[in-house]
């Protein structure tokens, strides 16, 4: 499994970090007027289930959003990997 997207949780904000071609490609068809900061995309707490789950639907993995968040992808509140 290739590892597209690192995500992680800044209080109510969000950094996803494209970490592959196929990732940084999404962003710019998906996500055009992206915040940048650091590398990462910065995405608010309320429209970062939306943004995951599209991901995911279209086949990338991120890492930071666990099976049981993937399964509740309206849930705007991510899962850290063990």
């Amino acid at each position: 499994m290739r590892i597209n997207f690192e995500l992680s949780s800044h209080g109510t904000l969000y950094l996803l970090r494209p970490v592959s071609r196929a990732a940084s490609a999404w962003v710019e068809e998906h996500l055009p007027v992206a915040t940048w900061f650091g590398g990462a995309v910065v995405v608010e707490h309320r429209y970062i289930g939306a943004i995951i789950g599209g991901a995911i639907g279209d086949g990338l993995e991120v890492r930071g959003w666990t099976k049981d968040a993937k399964a509740q992808q309206g849930d705007s509140r991510p899962r850290r990997d063990p």
